[in-house]
């Protein structure tokens, strides 16, 4: 398919000869006109069928324009046009009442070097946040004739990188986004007394795009947002991706300075309780950072003083928690009685040969699945008011056995929406329960491994977590292979390439009922 470009300049005839070329910013209104922002000369109105068809400039009189320089052009909700200008004034035209109003340095009365509006953008609620060069950023709201200010923020006061302001946007998710010479800035909240900041920059320990200077940035329709930099190409950024920011443990002990977080779970009275590596596990409190180990929790009374590390946590309908841990092996404890049971190789009542304990995951019948060093185990309940009532059930590799587990060292487990069994190994890929789940024996498994992957799509046999999406999409998180998805009616695995957005090659984690690290 053949484009055919139509050029306008001054050396084009009238009435589509323009007064100037050099154009510093453009916008196309409801009716096809184009609105040209030139560098000294004001600003033209392009009508492709009939030419220029409106000047705007200090000579007309009329606009109240101090200055030709045009730095900016935003057309808002009710297709009105706002017009920036160097070291000048804002103005807004509306077409549909013949009305032109204009706004100085006078009027807003900033304590800032001179008035220089760079960007503009609107809220959901109709007020418009101003960028400045070198007056950072203000917030105003349209009352009739008046522009009245609401806030004006400036570094180092306010969490802004910069007072020179190029670009504006506002997201999917209302945040407002900041373009500046020294980095982008994003806003969370930004009509809160106390908006969040998060800053973009090309340096190590900050959340990285490719050039400090942030110059033009654009929200599409999916949400992505693009950053146009002056140096560094262009920059795509996933808004629905969570940013984190990094949390610490404070020194419980000289002995133990691990910093090593296995599992989360929110207790029934909310608290964060977190497993971490060497110290079992211990409340974490998110505002202030502060980290009481389990030893010192009076709820905790009943519990073993010697847990080393909690790998994983449930919680069953009875409030009864279970800790899958390194080397102790499974315990359930009850709090409101303190009460608690352990369950390992070393205990000969229970006939339970691992002592580490990678996932606690349960499923719809109510039996909790237990993965370990040693096989897969089946915690069947039937007695719910004893709190001993249950039998243990293992299942384990056998080497003259196709449909058994294609190894002992499970690393995840998962039940899909079809009530599907998935079991997930350390060494020998993944096994899908293929018999009834009702039947405690036999179990028979379909081995999924990388030595099919001309079929199957898998890489590698070293996985390490899986989690079912809203879709019914599955994925996998490998060691060394990746990512991996499995479309709800495929029997193939989409790998994701490793290197995608600088992402390790080893995924460790999903978040679950039951989360272990």
């Amino acid at each position: 398919m053949t484009e055919t470009f139509t050029f306008y300049n001054t050396q084009s005839e009238s009435p589509y000869q323009l007064q100037l070329d050099v154009i510093n910013t453009l916008v196309v209104d409801a009716d096809d006109h184009v609105w040209l922002g030139t560098a000294g000369e004001g600003l033209e109105v392009l009508s492709p069928k009939e030419g220029i068809v409106a000047l705007y400039n200090l000579s007309d009189g009329v606009s109240g324009m101090n200055s030709d320089w045009i730095t900016h052009l935003y057309q808002d909700s009710f297709n009105r046009i706002w017009v920036g200008s160097w070291k000048g004034a804002l103005t807004l035209i509306d077409q549909k009442t013949n009305q032109v109003r204009s706004w100085s340095a006078s009027y807003f009365d900033l304590d800032i070097p001179h008035f220089s509006p760079f960007s503009l953008v609107e809220n959901e609620k109709g007020d418009f946040w101003l960028g400045l060069w070198e007056g950072g950023l203000v917030h105003l709201t349209l009352l009739g004739d008046s522009l009245a200010v609401r806030q004006h923020l400036m570094p180092p006061s306010s969490g802004l990188i910069s007072d020179v302001i190029y670009d504006l946007i506002i997201d999917h998710n209302e945040n407002l986004w900041v373009g500046t010479p020294f980095g982008l800035d994003l806003m969370t909240d930004p009509d809160s007394r106390q908006p969040g900041y998060r800053l973009f920059k090309n340096a190590p320990g900050i959340h990285q795009i490719s050039h400090d200077e942030a110059y033009t940035l654009l929200c599409d329709a999916s949400g992505l947002i693009w950053v146009g930099t002056s140096g560094g190409g262009v920059n795509i950024l996933d808004d629905k991706v969570q940013l984190f920011s990094p949390l610490s443990l404070p020194e419980v002990s000289p002995n133990f300075q691990s910093q090593s977080v296995t599992a989360f779970t929110k207790a029934p009275n909310n608290d964060l309780l977190i497993g971490v590596r060497s110290l079992g596990f211990g409340r974490y409190h998110v505002d202030n950072q502060s980290f009481v180990q389990y030893t010192s929790l009076p709820e905790y009374d009943g519990l073993p003083a010697d847990i080393n590390t909690v790998n994983c946590f449930y919680w069953d309908g009875s409030d009864h928690l279970w800790l899958g841990t390194r080397y102790m092996g499974l315990i359930k404890y009850d709090p409101a009685s303190g009460r608690s049971v352990v369950i390992n190789k070393d205990v000969s009542e229970y006939d339970f040969a691992a002592r580490e304990i990678s996932v606690i995951h349960p499923d719809h019948l109510g039996n909790l699945w237990v993965g370990t060093e040693n096989g897969l185990y089946k915690m069947v309940q039937y007695d719910p008011n004893n709190f001993l009532g249950f039998n243990i059930l293992h299942y384990e590799h056998m080497a003259d056995n196709p449909k058994s587990l294609s190894s002992n060292r499970i690393s995840a487990i998962l039940q899909d929406h079809n009530d599907t069994l998935w079991i997930a190994t350390y060494d020998h890929g993944i096994n899908k329960l293929v018999s009834d789940i009702r039947t405690h024996f036999p179990l028979v498994f379909e081995r999924i491994s990388a030595s099919d992957k001309a079929r199957n799509g898998l890489i590698t046999d070293n996985i390490n977590t899986l989690f079912e999406d809203r879709d019914h999409h599955l994925w996998i998180g490998s060691g060394g292979g990746g990512l991996f998805k499995r479309a709800n009616s495929d029997h193939h695995f989409v790998s994701y390439d490793p290197t995608y957005r600088e992402i390790s090659s080893t995924i460790y984690n999903r978040m679950q009922q039951g989360i272990c690290g």
